[in-house]
């Protein structure tokens, strides 16, 4: 275990129609509760180098946002020596991603990190939609917008699930990426699956984010991100939600030119060294 969150959404236990039991801390408790308690706990008993994160909630949430608990805590020179980074939900998927790249300025030796996924289809008799394309459009949209406001990765909250999307004890059925068939003795790969695969197979540890000046007549329905690895490659990472092909002009300063078409639909990465 390299790390933990003090607790899941935090700000929920304030909350009378919660179904999981949960703390409600603020994040004025949160600070005193890491800097007087779990820090020196962990430092006392030998596990100094867990890496603990704050927050583990919806950026914005009915109860404040991400910069103000993150302001609190990290302001706070005693409790931030025993935090090493900020975890984060996607479930305020409308909310201002620009929060998270003035925490990363603010606080340069801290992480980010997406800690908590998935698909919810809330409002529908069935929690699990089998070949289901347009949760790849959205787990590949949210995970190159993190990567492009300064998060260190993407974890999704559930690998593996039931045909019903579970088991879980309060009945909060969801979709995952592999549905399991135990019936049948099969599994399913959901379409998100390889959604996920893009980032999980070609972003190396310590590949570092490239700024790119990219402009785009398509707005909002074409993301790019650009990473270059440790072997001294580059991946770019391209989604294409319109329903015709698009042409994509790429000009690396250091390898020259390429002009080629991303189909519609599509996510696709591209490796050059």
């Amino acid at each position: 275990m390299w790390g933990l969150t003090i607790e899941n959404e935090p700000q929920m236990g304030y909350r009378s129609d919660y179904r999981f039991n949960s703390l409600g801390f603020n994040s004025t408790m949160e600070r005193e509760f890491v800097k007087h308690n779990l820090g020196p706990e962990l430092e006392r008993t030998g596990h100094k180098d867990i890496k603990v994160m704050i927050y583990d909630d919806n950026i914005v949430t009915s109860q404040g946002n991400i910069e103000e608990f993150a302001n609190t805590v990290l302001s706070d020179k005693d409790a931030n020596k025993y935090v090493a980074g900020v975890a984060y939900h996607w479930y305020a998927q409308h909310a201002d991603k620009k929060m998270l790249d003035r925490i990363a300025k603010k606080y340069t030796n801290k992480f980010l990190l997406s800690t908590e996924a998935c698909e919810e289809w809330h409002g529908k008799k069935n929690h699990v939609m089998l070949g289901h394309w347009a949760t790849f459009d959205r787990y590949a949209d949210d995970i190159i917008k993190d990567l492009q406001h300064s998060s260190s990765g993407f974890v999704d909250w559930n690998l593996v699930l039931d045909l019903n999307g579970g088991p879980n004890w309060v009945s909060n059925f969801v979709d995952a990426p592999i549905i399991v068939n135990a019936t049948a003795g099969e599994y399913y790969r959901q379409p998100f699956f390889y959604a996920l695969g893009h980032f999980s197979k070609f972003l190396v540890p310590n590949s570092v984010r490239l700024e790119n000046d990219g402009t785009s007549d398509a707005g909002d329905s074409v993301q790019v991100v650009i990473f270059q690895r440790p072997d001294k490659s580059t991946v770019l990472t391209v989604l294409n939600k319109n329903n015709h092909p698009i042409m994509l002009k790429l000009h690396d300063p250091l390898q020259g030119f390429l002009v080629t078409d991303v189909m519609a639909n599509s996510l696709e990465s591209l490796i050059w060294y």
